[in-house]
């Protein structure tokens, strides 16, 4: 199923800028100095990536349409993923309100004790989601199914996120890893590798192809 393969990898980008948050919470909580423009990026990752592309695009495709193909909701993983997804947001908001106010060393702790359980918190999500709901919904999705979800992708990135946003914050979260001597995780290609076309993330370019529409290359090719 390449919907939830796409999902997957963006997990891996995910857990990339998560160990990004690790380290400035380690350092914060250490008495360390930290860059504030560093935390004010990774903040900016998690909520424009993290939450506004990522857990957008699953709350708006594919839990309907599990909750559709006969998982419930209330009581089920479905509702599980959903008070994960607040409760991160949630974090994010403290983390935010005590960025504001970080000269405050209660306000350091009280951003690093948050970073701290949002770290905790998406890491137990993306296993959940990786292990248990992504395999359930490719036992119980059509092919019909993932090529809509698909095209639900392709459109959110193209009309929520917009052009260039995703390889934006493929680079910000890779340079602050570098900065901060923060270990690379595992590649989309080394983790969950797609045939076809793009990048295997969730570029446009890569949504076209899966929602079988042509891309910008493919469109050049064609005049």
């Amino acid at each position: 199923m390449q919907a939830t393969q796409v999902l997957r990898q963006e997990h891996r980008v995910i857990e990339q800028g998560v160990a990004v948050l690790s380290e400035l919470a380690r350092r914060l909580r250490q008495g360390q100095p930290v860059d504030r423009s560093q935390v004010a990026a990774i903040l900016d990752f998690l909520v424009h990536f993290a939450d506004g592309c990522h857990h957008a695009k699953e709350e708006g495709s594919l839990f309907p349409r599990l909750e559709r193909g006969g998982i419930p909701r209330s009581g089920g993983p479905i509702g599980v993923m959903l008070h994960e997804h607040e409760h991160g947001r949630q974090l994010i908001s403290t983390m935010q309100q005590a960025l504001a106010n970080r000269d405050e060393e209660s306000r350091r702790q009280e951003f690093w004790e948050a970073a701290e359980q949002y770290v905790t918190l998406l890491r137990q999500h993306i296993w959940k989601e990786d292990n248990v709901l992504f395999m359930l919904a490719e036992r119980v999705l059509a092919p019909t199914d993932d090529e809509a979800i698909c095209s639900e992708f392709a459109r959110h990135e193209n009309e929520r996120m917009g052009p260039g946003r995703h390889e934006y914050y493929h680079r910000l979260h890779e340079e602050l890893a570098r900065a901060l001597g923060v270990s690379s995780v595992a590649t989309a290609e080394e983790t969950a590798p797609i045939t076809g076309t793009g990048c295997g993330c969730a570029h446009a370019e890569h949504y076209h192809h899966l929602a079988g529409q042509p891309s910008q290359h493919e469109k050049s090719n064609r005049s």
